[in-house]
């Protein structure tokens, strides 16, 4: 029918997996690492199946004949989008993080500054000799 269902994936060994790829007259099985698995998976749960769970038909998105259908989308295009998309939200959150930090440290800087801006003549020389000590 044109469609492929797996019911318990990691439930058999290598070999018949390897078996069930070589049998595919249309080429259609992927090896994929689990991280690749679960970002297909994710990316295709919205957009590749129909109500039920069940996977769209790609015969119906044909667009010769009687059957003028919408392309189903490339999962692998999708998931491609999808790394791209957190890879620039992963750096966007590294540098916000590095922004936030290097604040803080300006703020503790100006805190302890105004804090030995009021202490004693002698405490900031001793503050100061043990600074140069480190």
């Amino acid at each position: 029918y044109g469609r492929a269902r797996v019911y318990t994936q990691w439930g058999d060994s290598e070999e018949y997996l390897d078996y069930a790829v070589q049998s595919c007259p249309v080429d259609c099985i992927e090896w994929v690492s689990r991280k690749e698995l679960q970002t297909l998976e994710h990316v295709t749960q919205d957009t590749m199946y129909e109500a039920n769970g069940q996977l769209p038909c790609p015969m119906a998105a044909r667009a010769d004949g009687n059957l003028k259908g919408v392309p189903l989308p490339d999962a692998w295009e999708l998931a491609q989008k999808f790394e791209e998309k957190q890879a620039r939200a992963q750096s966007q959150q590294s540098e916000l993080m590095i922004r936030l930090n290097m604040d803080w440290v300006d703020k503790v800087k100006e805190r302890i500054a105004k804090t030995l801006g009021g202490a004693s003549e002698a405490l900031r020389k001793a503050i100061l000799q043990i600074k140069q000590r480190l």
